[in-house]
């Protein structure tokens, strides 16, 4: 007597080997930004200067434009992201922690920094040659490298604090292109 295998494990089964092999093509793992949906490294989306400076994280100057305000990470957190060294600076919108600027502290070690980003979230669901800026998005987090005069940018943002300061995410990944998202099961 001959058995057959159910026609919905059988979907299943399918469904499962696709999207195993979508995420090993893209890297490894699928385009997931979870992570940082609560904050990065332990600090809360939304924190004042002066909660994160309790924390011990070090700032030196800073550089305001309109409601944002970039102010370099001087120490107190590590720095560097897979061992590999790097300047960070914190973006804070309308003075909440929304942002992270990330750029490879050795020119050099641009290439690693972005083999690791595609291996920890998967290809770009966004890229944009003529603009040299490829992005990772999901409802909470825009990650954005970018490339200009051969620097290797990442800028990881919280969506909400982004889009409460009426400043669109969408216009830092490409103007007037905004994101689209793959449907569940992407990110």
């Amino acid at each position: 007597m001959m058995r057959r295998f159910p026609l919905a494990s059988a979907l299943a089964l399918m469904a499962t080997l696709l999207s195993c092999s979508l995420a090993f093509a893209q890297g490894g793992r699928p385009n997931d930004l979870s992570e940082m949906h609560a904050g990065f490294r332990g600090i809360n989306w939304g924190q004042s200067i002066s909660d994160i400076q309790g924390r011990g994280i070090q700032f030196g100057g800073f550089e305001a434009s309109g409601s944002a305000i970039n102010v370099p990470v001087q120490g107190g957190t590590a720095m560097n992201v897979n061992n590999i060294p790097v300047k960070m600076s914190f973006t804070f919108i309308d003075k909440k922690f929304g942002g992270i600027v990330i750029v490879p502290a050795d020119e050099s070690k641009a290439k690693d920094l972005t083999a690791f980003f595609i291996q920890q979230f998967g290809a770009p669901v966004f890229m944009d040659q003529v603009s040299q800026r490829n992005a990772w998005q999901d409802d909470k987090i825009t990650i954005i490298m970018r490339e200009t005069n051969k620097v290797i940018t990442f800028i990881i943002m919280n969506n909400d604090i982004f889009k409460k300061a009426n400043l669109p995410v969408e216009d830092y990944v490409a103007k007037g292109k905004p994101l689209t998202s793959p449907k569940p099961g992407g990110i």
